[in-house]
């Protein structure tokens, strides 16, 4: 029955570690797990060792067959033990190799080497906003004239800026009323994202505001202050491909999980020791 219990205990702790239960292996159970096993080992290593002092003293006895039973143990300890030590030993190097391979320098580069191509996209796009935006900035600025008498064409032309830049949209707003002075957009889909305070507050000292793709989004912002305007801020957009920023945040995601697998390489190799320690 002892034998069938930690039997029991071991297949237990091995799906447990492995992932293949719903108990999460964490500290705590890990430790439960090991108390057990340790516990159950321990009465039948002592099962063991008095049926061995049993031996032991008929042989000191004298007793008929207590020195073949002895050298029987003896033998079928070995035979049953040093292959075991010998698997685990070529086991738990052939694991440690392959994880060094897969958690090398060469490995670790071509996986931030994803994330940094993909984020130089984004930033490369970005840059091109900017110019864009910096471009159709000093033009404008100097069309407050048509801007205060003839609106039309004043849209007009921030329309060409935009056709001619393949901007997915270009608003020209006043900050104080909410009012969009210039709305120019490549479909009516896309609709105008206010800025935030602090956008705001850093376009008004004349900073460039380049404003990333949020989460869900596959816009890329850029907002100024429109200078000799009253309040009036230039505001355009650049899409990007939704392709792109899913594999962007795929390539995040494999990176995050690449970087926690590797701070538990070794707690990887601990876990295949008692796994199979306890089996």
């Amino acid at each position: 029955m002892l034998v069938g219990l930690g039997i029991a205990a071991g297949v237990g702790t091995f799906l447990v570690l492995t992932g293949m239960t719903p108990i999460r292996p964490d500290g705590d159970v890990v430790f439960k797990l090991l108390l057990i096993n340790g516990c159950l080992a321990a009465l039948i290593a002592a099962m063991v060792l008095s049926q061995v002092f049993l031996l032991l003293r008929e042989r000191r006895q004298g007793t008929a067959g207590a020195g073949l039973h002895i050298r029987l143990i003896s033998l079928f300890s070995v035979v049953a033990v040093a292959p075991a030590l010998l698997v685990a030993a070529f086991a738990t190097v052939t694991l440690k190799r392959g994880l060094d391979t897969w958690y090398s320098e060469t490995t670790r580069s071509i996986v931030d080497s994803a994330v940094v191509v993909a984020e130089d996209y984004l930033a490369n796009a970005g840059e091109a906003t900017r110019a864009d935006l910096a471009s159709m900035s000093t033009d404008l600025t100097q069309q407050l004239q048509l801007f205060n008498d003839d609106r039309p064409a004043y849209v007009r032309r921030v329309a060409r800026h935009a056709a001619l830049r393949n901007l997915a949209a270009a608003y020209v707003f006043e900050e104080g009323t909410k009012r969009i002075d210039a709305n120019v957009t490549a479909n009516e889909r896309i609709k105008f994202l206010a800025p935030n305070k602090a956008q705001i507050d850093k376009a008004r000292k004349g900073d460039a505001v380049i404003i990333q793709p949020g989460p869900g989004e596959n816009l890329v912002r850029a907002l100024v202050k429109l200078q000799g305007y009253r309040d009036h801020y230039l505001y355009i957009y650049r899409l990007i491909s939704p392709v792109v920023i899913d594999q962007l945040a795929k390539t995040r995601a494999a990176k995050a999980q690449y970087d926690a697998a590797s701070e538990q390489q070794s707690g990887i190799l601990l876990t295949f020791a008692l796994v199979y320690g306890v089996l």
